[in-house]
């Protein structure tokens, strides 16, 4: 009997204040390590939402040693089951917790790797006799296990930046691309606003981040802010289909007075009436550091919609913030695809907030201004104090409208766009004595409008007043010339990243939030005008590749530098110019466009050269910084 009891216990002789010691120690290692081995940074550095998952974690081994030093304490032996099951239920009681509550933010390497550590920290005292002595061996052990794992665990995305030229209609624009600066986020959205002498970017989660240059001006930094979330995701678990998204949507501030007020436009799930509204809410901060505990409450949409009713859509749900001169608020509010029914159609309802935009003064009344709107994601106001609003439209149609108070923008019953999958749309036009106001621009086909500003002018001179709208479909920014009350043109510049929201930081640069979590910023480059205007003469055939999909007939020029001479696949190089051999250097370029029959005799080229040395450096320059 005794025996076999000996072979049914899972014990070595450690005395129990060693068993404090070390697994308090463990502790630490459990909180700290799984986040910084998959995130990077340890779990205070996250937003609230991401760092509680380390706390549950932590908690599950804290109830797991718990029950080990009191056994140890009290009966001395434990069976292979019993220590299996006191090993493993922690975590999987946590799993279970933090699964019911649908605001916090998972990530299954962070639990396996909690576990996997968590359950060997416990069991080396289990089978190894451990002093103060061994207790330190085995930490040189776990330093060692740990160090494993994180090269196990595939860490983030480092951050990285690209830059490229755009050859726009007005100025050469240097685009640049931040990666890696900001987690992805698991819910589209979010917004960027200027804010001090740099810009505040909310997530569609609701983490938030402060966005500048570093020292040298040239990269963009992001640093974590430990603000909270403006919405709570609780009870949104089993929401039924389609279930919202529950996002922030958009961010104005107010900075007139010695503190700054944060106001956040973002959904709010009612879990008892099973509906969600689009809310406004408040938070004052001096500095970066939050004044007030919490958000306050400063307006919420009705009805209350349930996500049931047929054609709701999530995404159509509108919500940009612009903060107006009297201290009121605009708010835009989307129809949430509430439009089957021309009778029925929220953005027709004056008691209904849906398809509106809506006036919040000081107070939280709110007033109706414009009515008859379908999604409208981009709001802004010009140096003439004009509002202007970017509405994305169905299949076709998108709309930038002039917003006039009291107005109907027609919306369902009138638009330029069709229903998805046919050529004409759902309802019959109306009389002709109907009064709609009409848009101020129509873009066909569709770019899907997300955004929207008003160039001030401080950097971009030869944007001053025009509109930026960013587009989510057509990832694309379109500048927009306005003249007065009417948009005359929409220049389409490829950013190749759906734009979420973007921003004219105070030095006058474009910034960019994108739904990959890249921030792009924009500058204009008056060094490279002169190597621009040169390339024209190139792009008849080598094509703009950054402004049309049409495949052109010699390769693009913006990667040339360190290529291989007549290398491009799908292009028909002379044989003169393949027999030159070796790589395109900036020297080599040069002589080429000083004379392309003397570099390569026998091409076929149709290119006289550039006699003028200054411009042809300035095409190379203009090439090797990507243009074209």
């Amino acid at each position: 009997m005794i025996e076999g009891r000996r072979r049914d216990t899972w014990f070595a002789p450690v005395h129990v204040i060693d068993l404090v010691v070390w697994y308090s120690v463990s502790a630490v290692v459990v909180f700290v390590v799984p986040t910084f081995a998959r995130q990077g940074v340890p779990p205070w550095a996250m937003p609230p939402g991401d760092e509680i998952q380390a706390w549950y974690w932590t908690l599950a081994f804290v109830f797991a040693a718990s029950g080990v030093t009191l056994l140890r304490a009290t009966r001395g032996t434990m069976s292979l089951l019993s220590g299996g099951v006191l090993l493993v239920a922690p975590w999987a009681l946590a799993f279970v917790a933090l699964m019911l509550r649908s605001s916090v933010a998972q990530s299954r390497v962070v639990a396996l790797t909690s576990m996997a550590i968590g359950v060997f920290l416990l069991a080396i005292p289990a089978v190894i006799p451990t002093t103060v002595v061994r207790s330190l061996f085995a930490a040189v052990v776990i330093v060692a296990v740990s160090a494993g794992a994180r090269s196990m665990v595939p860490p983030p995305p480092p951050a990285a930046s690209l830059t490229t030229i755009s050859n726009t209609a007005l100025v050469p624009l240097v685009i640049h691309y931040e990666s890696g600066l900001v987690p992805v986020a698991n819910v589209p959205g979010g917004a960027i606003t200027t804010f001090g002498s740099g810009l505040l970017l909310a997530t569609g989660a609701g983490a938030w981040y402060e966005v500048s240059w570093d020292s040298t001006g040239e990269r963009l930094q992001a640093r974590s802010l430990p603000l909270p979330a403006p919405m709570s995701r609780d009870g949104l678990a089993g929401a039924p289909y389609p279930a919202p998204l529950l996002r922030v949507t958009g961010v104005a501030v107010d900075t007139t007075s010695d503190t700054a007020t944060v106001y956040v436009a973002h959904e709010v799930w009612d879990s008892g009436k099973r509906c969600i509204a689009l809310g406004v809410s408040a938070l004052r901060l001096r500095g970066l550091i939050a004044v007030d505990t919490a958000w306050r409450p400063v307006y919420v949409t009705e009805p209350c919609l349930a996500t049931s009713q047929p054609g709701f859509d999530p995404y159509e749900s509108g919500g940009r913030l612009l903060l107006l001169p009297d201290g009121a608020l605009l708010m835009t509010v989307g129809d949430y695809g509430v439009n089957e029914d021309s009778s029925t159609a929220l953005a027709q309802q004056s008691n209904a907030d849906y398809g509106k935009t809506i006036r919040i003064d000081r107070g939280g009344k709110r007033t109706v201004y414009t009515m008859g709107h379908r999604n409208p994601s981009g709001l802004a106001s010009d140096r003439d104090g004009n509002l202007w609003l970017a509405e994305h439209g169905p299949r076709g149609g998108d709309e930038i409208n002039v917003l006039r108070a009291g107005a109907n923008y027609g919306w369902p019953l009138k638009t330029y766009g069709t229903d998805y999958g046919r050529y004409r749309w759902r309802f019959t036009p109306p009389a002709s004595s109907t009064r709609f106001t009409e848009p101020a621009l129509v873009l066909v086909p569709s770019v899907a409008f997300s955004s929207l500003i008003s160039v001030q002018g401080r950097l971009f001179e030869q944007w001053s007043g025009d509109l930026l709208a960013g587009s989510l479909g057509a990832k694309q920014l379109l500048r927009i010339r306005i003249e007065g009350q009417r948009a005359v043109y929409a220049e389409p510049i490829r950013i190749d990243r759906r734009i979420r929201d973007l921003a004219e930081a105070p030095d006058g640069r474009i910034v960019l939030w994108t739904d990959v979590g890249d921030l792009v910023w924009l500058t204009p480059s008056s060094d490279l005008l002169l190597g621009a205007v040169a390339y024209e003469a190139c792009a008849r055939c080598h094509g703009p590749a950054n402004e049309t999909d049409a495949k052109p007939t010699g390769p693009a020029l913006g990667d040339i530098v360190g290529k291989r001479i007549a290398s491009d696949p799908g292009f028909a190089f002379s044989d003169a110019l393949k027999r030159v051999g070796g790589q395109w250097t900036e020297e080599r370029l040069e002589a080429f466009l000083t004379s392309p029959s003397a570099f390569a005799p026998g091409t076929t080229m149709q290119f006289p050269g550039l006699p003028d040395s200054t411009q042809r450096r300035a095409l190379v320059e203009y090439i090797r910084r990507g243009g074209g």
